[in-house]
């Protein structure tokens, strides 16, 4: 018998009138009528043959057959339909209430039996309703019973049959070979004895998983958990079956098989392990775009932690559109992409790139779908702009000097009778930008090498103290000249930290000259250094691994505002540029002092009031306190 069709929900019910009175399909149609519209679809034929025909297609969903048609029977037709394979719902009509009739009928596998003129559109489309069911029943119990007899004589997978109403579990010798569990012709005796052998962490989920299953809420029970083998240790399964139902619905047995999925379970929980390591987020979709894995990198990036977002589509649970549409387009086109994405996150603007790709066959399988890896790349952005605003800087900060220098070396060599008062004030003007550029290329490679740390080699113990002692002693004279006050505290006994003294000095001086130039004729700046937590370690060489050396350039002059605090360690950012430059300087000092005491594991800040002055700090670990420690004391620089 060919397929028949299989009918949606919202199509209308397509019924058969197998009659040869006019009459009786007239009214048949007008009682089908009355019924809420679309819900009938009536087709009429008037022979035995016809109707023969009819049901050997297939293609209806419920036949009502006359009993007496000219050319034969309804019964007739009823056993010749079913003999050939039809298991669509049928329904006697006849004119004669005769009971031997009516169980013939029921006998021979009619779904009903109605007496003509007794019924009216609601009984018929009751008795239509209740007949379709019993039909979509007995095909579900047919399915269940074929699906049983496969797994049964099937190779690899174990089988079980749970009888519910005697109590009793049957198991297939397959059970010996994959679990080592022998029985007596199959049977376990009750559930409880094969229970036991979950594992505890599993047995509540798959009793709630069969309890739903037997209650009707799910299709089938299929469910993934350990079992013990009888030589010890467990095994991952996946047991998947199907509760066979009888005539009033009622569950009498439930039936499946048993799968050894050890191998697979133990990947997937690997790759799933690492998954979640990443620092990437990946997604993967099936054909028709909804979730079916996203890792919490991923989830975090989408904005969807904490929510179950598995079987949705993207759009429906996070704001990125874009990860969605090139899913969406990689499904269509079926090729790689590759896009950028703007998100705000948590009130913080990030970039992602997104790469998406179709999931490629395994071992001959198709699986349909893509998958997504989102890596934010919102540091490299802000990385490649301060690269490209260094490049510029650099390149107007060499440009201005050398214009300059190359403009008064024109004059010269064009004036061959300039006065020489005024050759000679050009010649010092090209000496001092000829000192700007070295002075900058000079920062420019001490910044380099403070941040790829190339010191690090170059490491060892250095006395901080005594640098700071030499920086003071070399710049006093500029500080006398500027009518600056100059105090300096330092300790009596050495402070050791890790670097290079080249390094550490050009940190002091570059600290000591920005005071120099941004405190007024007539202010103060003060040096000071100590070693700070480090009471523990007194009269003890010992490492000091919580011990700081604490340096401190404190003055009274311009002041920084709060709003160019956060910036004024990039590299060439100058809160007064007209004043910076005329203060003379590349606009790297504090950019060196930064990387250089990041390379050095140490930390600077800077706490500043406008028109009161700044206070520069920086700490870095204290390697050992040489000899008794005694507060730090001014000094004469």
């Amino acid at each position: 018998m060919p397929a028949s069709r299989k009918r949606s929900q919202h199509d209308p019910v397509r019924v058969l009138l197998v009659e040869d009175n006019r009459a009786d399909y007239l009214f048949t149609r007008a009682l089908l009528n009355a019924i809420e519209e679309g819900t009938y679809q009536l087709d009429w034929v008037s022979t035995f043959a016809e109707g023969a025909r009819e049901l050997a297609r297939g293609t209806h969903d419920i036949y009502l057959l006359d009993y007496r048609l000219d050319d034969g029977n309804g019964l007739d037709l009823l056993k010749q339909a079913i003999d050939g394979g039809c298991r669509k719902p049928m329904i006697l009509l006849t004119a004669y209430g005769d009971d031997d009739i009516d169980l013939q009928a029921i006998r021979a596998g009619a779904a009903d039996y109605m007496m003509k003129g007794e019924f009216d559109s609601r009984l018929l489309e009751r008795a239509i309703r209740y007949a379709i069911g019993r039909a979509e029943t007995a095909e579900a119990l047919r399915l269940s019973e074929e699906r049983y007899s496969l797994a049964a004589h099937g190779a690899t997978d174990a089988i079980w049959d749970w009888d519910l109403k005697a109590k009793q579990l049957y198991l297939s010798p397959r059970w010996k070979t994959m679990f080592g569990l022998s029985t007596e012709d199959g049977k376990m005796g009750d559930a409880s004895e094969w229970f036991s052998r979950v594992h505890v962490a599993d047995r509540k989920a798959i009793s709630n998983a069969v309890r739903r299953h037997l209650k009707g809420e799910t299709p089938h029970f299929e469910f993934e958990f350990r079992l013990r083998h009888e030589e010890g240790g467990y095994r991952w399964v996946t047991a998947r079956g199907l509760a066979v139902r009888d005539r009033n619905g009622w569950t009498t047995r439930m039936a499946g098989s048993v799968t050894d999925t050890t191998e697979r379970t133990v990947q997937h929980h690997q790759l799933r392990a690492i998954l979640a390591s990443m620092v990437e987020g990946v997604v993967a979709v099936d054909g028709d775009a909804r979730v079916m894995h996203i890792n919490t990198v991923g989830s975090e990036m989408l904005g969807t932690a904490g929510k179950r977002i598995q079987g949705q589509a993207i759009s429906t649970a996070s704001q990125l559109i874009e990860a969605d549409r090139m899913l969406r387009r990689t499904l269509d086109e079926g090729r790689s992409l590759r896009s950028e994405a703007f998100v705000s996150v948590e009130g913080s603007d990030r970039v992602y790139e997104l790469r998406s790709a179709p999931l490629r066959p395994v071992e001959d399988e198709l699986l349909p779908g893509a998958v997504m890896v989102m890596h934010d790349i919102t540091e490299l952005r802000r990385l490649e702009q301060l690269q490209r605003e260094f490049v510029a800087n650099v390149s107007h900060e060499l440009q201005t000097p050398l214009a300059a220098v190359l403009g008064m070396v024109d004059t010269l060599i064009d004036d061959d009778e300039m006065d020489p008062a005024k050759k000679q004030s050009y010649l010092q003007r090209i000496g001092a930008q000829s000192t700007r550029l070295s002075t900058l290329v000079s920062d420019l490679l001490t910044l380099s090498r403070a941040e790829s740390r190339e010191h690090r080699a170059e490491r060892r113990d250095v006395d901080l103290a005594q640098i700071g002692a030499d920086s003071a002693r070399m710049l006093s004279p500029r500080f006398k000249g500027k009518q600056l006050a100059f105090k300096v505290v330092l300790p009596d006994s050495p402070l050791m930290v890790e670097g290079t003294e080249e390094l550490l000095r050009q940190v002091v001086d570059n600290l000591l000259t920005n005071a120099l130039k941004y405190t007024p004729e007539g202010g103060q700046v003060w040096l000071r250094l100590q070693a700070h937590n480090a009471q523990a370690l007194l009269w003890l060489r010992l490492q000091a691994h919580n011990a700081q050396a604490l340096l401190e350039v404190e003055d009274t002059g311009l002041g920084i505002a709060p709003e160019h605090q956060g910036r004024i360690f990039e590299r060439f950012y100058r809160v007064d540029k007209a004043r910076s430059r005329a203060a003379g300087g590349t606009g790297l000092g504090l950019a060196i002092i930064k990387h250089a005491v990041l390379s050095l594991e140490g930390h600077v800040s800077v706490e500043s009031t406008p028109g009161r002055g700044s206070t520069f700090r920086i700490r870095l670990p204290l390697r050992e306190l040489s000899g008794p420690h005694r507060p730090a004391k001014q000094v004469s620089p």
